[in-house]
């Protein structure tokens, strides 16, 4: 998972769920609204990934089984 590489003093705004922090408070309510405690919304065909964020599933399809390295097999 990506880590931020910024202190956590600079990443002041803190999830009371999962103690995930943000450094901007609308990251942190996108967070809250979006992805804390939600069931995943998007399941990939080809392996058991999913994610409740659009952009991930989309760039996990195309990384993982669309390019021309990967024959539908997923590495994840």
């Amino acid at each position: 998972m990506f880590r931020s590489a910024l202190p956590s003093a600079e990443r002041a705004f803190q999830c009371a769920r999962c103690s995930k922090r943000y450094k901007r408070k609308g990251s942190l309510m996108y967070h809250t609204r979006n992805e804390c405690g939600q069931p995943p919304k998007y399941f990939c065909d080809f392996c058991p990934y999913m994610t409740t964020i659009k952009s991930n599933f989309t760039r996990h399809c195309t990384m993982q089984h669309f390019s021309e390295r990967s024959s539908r097999r997923c590495r994840v």
